[in-house]
């Protein structure tokens, strides 16, 4: 696979520093995170449907974001059953992640492979 430096945009800005440590050591085991997304030629960027955690603690280890592409309106489930996002209301959800604006503090750069 090739890897490339892109722009991502998080599903979500905030993220707790205790759970970034916790994924970092257990990314150090692991290896390279696979996160589905699509992306977003209007903007030029990919919009992760998962996994901001997982990609912030790649960037820190300088590991790469192995993407699975996906459209987002194939499976309209796809965050529905995610425990990750308190209080997460799907639909609007998946219109802010699919549609919506992107604030600073969900860009992030990172290198990627597609799967």
């Amino acid at each position: 696979m090739t890897t490339r430096t892109e722009t991502l945009a998080l599903a979500h800005g905030h993220y707790d520093a205790e759970h970034l440590e916790s994924v970092k050591s257990a990314m150090t085991a692991l290896g390279s995170p696979t996160l589905r997304a699509w992306y977003d030629a209007a903007n030029g960027l990919y919009r992760l449907l998962e996994g901001c955690h997982r990609t912030r603690a790649a960037v820190a280890l300088g590991l790469p974001v192995t993407l699975e592409l996906v459209e987002w309106d194939d499976d309209p489930t796809l965050l529905c059953d995610r425990t990750d996002l308190p209080g997460l209301d799907c639909a609007s959800t998946l219109d802010d992640i699919c549609t919506g604006g992107i604030d600073n503090d969900q860009i992030i750069r990172a290198q990627i492979e597609i799967a």
